[in-house]
């Protein structure tokens, strides 16, 4: 079957990430890096099945191992963003119960600091250079023969937008081996079109926000090397694409909207012939940058909608241009559901607010419990009404559900989307782009975004 461990195992020298132009890691490496420390954490004492690991890295190699090592473990992993200030980390930090936060030497005063002003009993660990010959005094002696595990970690992320504290979204662990994992990456590879052995995927996102880390990590499961880009930049973008023949690759609305806003003549300088796939989540998409993107690079965007605690749905840009302005169809192991301020069933047509919910193991969202000290879990109803059965989440975004006239089921085509404060910058920049574009039309955009590098 393929995985990361099949090319880890049966093929070492393959080569798995590229770095800044200059580090290149092989899936031998990565995979014996990766085992360092899943060792070491499987001989914490404070570790038990269920506790948080916190990371703080910068984008690149140290970032990815020490991802994969923690989802090797019965472990939740949560992504700190680097850009928060040390109150925020302290926050997370107790949120989130950290046991071990794991950092480098770049963010090792910051982590220090955040813990300290947490109150916890969280350990910081400066994971070294992991891309060298081997990894600092806290692993070096440290098998690189993995440690055999019975279930995967899950990951707990705190959501990019928020207008106070950010709520943090994890998944119940769902009890399944790293193999079985790896085949979920595969078949969603599958959906997404890139289910390619010989594939490259462009890293362009922050890997602290989910979709930067997710898509990493299901590239390395298809047996896929990772570019990692240094910042986003639409012109080291483009080069990155060329030099590395890029197949794929995660993109916002506010990056296209950047790529497009490129003279066509300087466009016209890098090749993007390799390029088969453009996926695109986050923030609604102007229909003219999606258009845009769809002329000058060809039907290569899928885009899957949802939020923090799952995936609603796709669609492809065939589909698009056959249902303007639609965000797809649910996706599989997914319902759907437009309902009213009350949380009543809307009948086709109708606008309403989003629901969805997965057949798989719900989502859970932790925030802490009113003396401040103990977390607790619960179904995330925030932003709508309690409806009734379990699990159903609402996205904060206003839909009507419409048939789908290709006989597929039902498109969902999105009206609108909240505001949230952190991601302002982002909406400004998409929101001018789009006018910019669009003559004689309200802007269509009610985005949001994440932070460049």
């Amino acid at each position: 079957m393929r995985s990361f461990e099949h090319y880890a195992l049966n093929d070492p020298g393959r080569v798995a990430l590229v770095a800044d132009g200059r580090t290149t890691m092989t899936f031998g490496e990565v995979a014996a890096s990766t085992n360092r420390i899943v060792n070491f954490l499987a001989e914490q004492p404070c570790l038990g099945e269920g506790s948080s690991v916190a990371v703080l890295m910068p984008d690149g190699p140290e970032q990815i191992v020490a991802q994969r090592a923690v989802l090797q473990r019965p472990l939740y992993l949560t992504p700190l963003n680097r850009h928060l200030t040390r109150s925020e980390i302290a926050y997370v930090i107790a949120d989130s119960d950290a046991r071990i936060l794991l950092t480098t030497a770049e963010f090792m005063d910051l982590a220090a600091a955040g813990v300290a002003d947490a109150g916890t009993d969280c350990v910081v660990i400066d994971v070294g250079d992991l891309t060298g010959d081997g990894a600092n005094g806290w692993f070096h002696d440290e098998s690189t023969e993995v440690t055999a595990t019975t279930a995967a970690g899950s990951r707990m992320f705190y959501t990019s937008g928020t207008t106070g504290r950010p709520k943090g979204v994890r998944r119940a662990l769902r009890g399944v081996t790293p193999q079985e994992a790896a085949q979920l990456a595969v078949a969603r590879g599958d959906t997404y079109g890139v289910d390619v052995e010989n594939g490259v995927f462009l890293s362009t996102a922050p890997m602290y926000h989910t979709a930067g880390s997710v898509f990493v990590d299901q590239a390395l499961a298809l047996g896929h090397a990772v570019v990692v880009a240094p910042k986003w930049d639409p012109r080291i973008c483009l080069d990155l694409i060329g030099r590395h023949a890029v197949t794929w690759t995660y993109l916002v609305p506010m990056m296209m909207s950047d790529l497009l806003a490129l003279d066509v003549a300087d466009r016209s300088r890098y090749d993007t012939r390799s390029l088969r796939r453009i996926v695109h989540t986050a923030a609604p998409c102007p229909p003219v940058v999606k258009r845009g993107i769809i002329e000058w690079l060809g039907p290569v965007v899928t885009e899957i909608y949802g939020g923090t605690e799952g995936t609603a749905t796709f669609i492809t840009s065939e589909e698009w241009l056959e249902h303007p302005g639609s965000v797809g169809r649910a996706g599989q192991a997914t319902e759907l559901s437009v309902r009213d301020e009350h949380g009543n069933p809307l009948s086709a047509g109708e606008v309403g607010l989003i629901y969805f919910r997965s057949t798989l193991p719900t989502f859970l969202s932790r925030r802490r419990g009113q003396d401040g000290k103990v977390p607790v879990e619960r179904d995330d109803h925030a932003g709508g009404p309690r409806i009734p059965g379990r699990g159903w989440l609402p996205v904060r975004d206003r839909a009507r559900r419409r048939p789908d006239h290709l006989g597929r089921g039902e498109h969902l085509s999105r009206r609108s989307r909240a505001r949230t404060t952190r991601s302002s910058r982002s909406d400004r920049r998409v929101c001018s782009g789009a006018q910019g574009r669009t003559v004689g039309r309200e802007c269509p955009c009610r985005c949001s975004g994440f932070r460049p590098r």
